[in-house]
């Protein structure tokens, strides 16, 4: 669980890095109260990922499997 903001930037910043480490050119986007900034403790963090190159399933995933 994530204890405040900062770890919700941290958490965001060290899944980035992981998911970029095997789609070098995937895009994010932090969406819901943490990407409006309102979050509060407890609160999750709702990320999209964008990758042209790859089949949504497929990217899903992946992803999936490398953030478990």
């Amino acid at each position: 669980m994530v204890d405040d903001l900062s770890d919700h930037e941290r958490l965001f910043q060290r899944i980035k890095k992981i998911i970029l480490a095997t789609f070098k050119e995937a895009k994010f986007l932090l969406f819901g109260s943490t990407g409006a900034n309102l979050a509060i403790k407890g609160s999750d963090i709702d990320i999209a990922v964008i990758e042209k190159r790859v089949y949504d399933r497929k990217l899903m995933q992946t992803c999936y499997a490398i953030l478990v």
